[in-house]
């Protein structure tokens, strides 16, 4: 798939995902820090974006080598795509509220991971050390948005444009981040949030059937290639 089309569907989804879901999801811990840094916001807004971003570019480094390894033919590749537009077109279908898989997914991961052992770690060191950790860890955070990027980033079949592409999504999400940071009282109660995020679920749609439909045509050129060999 052309990187060009993953990486403006991740500065999208990041921008818009976070006026639209980030706010509600992780504006209690920009909050949560925000009231002790004092004279020191720019630092700690800064210590803890930068450990977001971390956390997003090596997972993105991680799925866009599992993606890489597991198209190393156009059959495998085939398979790769439309099982990834299938999942991307059920959170799609999440986001819009019509389905809970999302939740189930996220409910889920968060049985099975240490983030929150992670959190509790981060939440005990003091100083801007801790807020660069609470970053880290909220960059691990089970979340759905997070995995639809992930999981577009994997579409990139390359850990260097998984990593560039999960650092692009990151980078969507500040401006937003860190107004919320700032203006925490005004930026908190944004109207138009379920509308945006509804914009970005039919957004996410498109691209899930975007991803589908080049799965298939891989799939269809491996089998046009077998016919072809086999009439030889």
């Amino acid at each position: 798939m052309d990187v060009t089309i993953n990486l403006w569907a991740l500065i999208i989804l990041g921008f818009g995902g976070s006026i639209g879901h980030c706010i509600g999801m992780c504006g209690g811990f920009v909050l949560s820090y925000s009231h002790a840094l004092q004279n020191r916001q720019i630092l700690g807004h800064t210590l803890y974006s930068l450990g977001r971003l971390s956390s997003y570019t090596l997972l993105g480094i991680i799925v866009g080598g599992l993606g890489q390894a597991l198209t190393i033919n156009i059959h495998i590749k085939g398979i790769f795509f439309v099982v990834l537009g299938i999942i991307l077109l059920l959170i799609g279908v999440s986001l819009l509220g019509k389905s809970r898989f999302l939740l189930k997914v996220e409910n889920f991961l968060k049985d099975i991971l240490p983030v929150e052992t992670f959190f509790q770690y981060a939440f005990s060191q003091k100083g801007m050390i801790g807020i660069f950790l609470l970053g880290l860890a909220n960059g691990l955070l089970p979340c759905g948005l997070v995995y639809t990027a992930l999981l577009t980033a994997a579409g990139s079949g390359s850990y260097i444009w998984g990593g560039i592409g999960m650092f692009a999504f990151g980078l969507s999400t500040l401006p937003v981040m860190l107004l919320l940071g700032f203006f925490s009282s005004k930026i908190s109660s944004m109207r138009y949030r379920n509308t945006i995020l509804k914009i970005i679920a039919i957004l996410l749609i498109a691209f899930a059937c975007l991803m589908i439909y080049k799965g298939s045509m891989f799939l269809l050129m491996d089998a046009g290639t077998s016919m072809m060999m086999k009439h030889h």
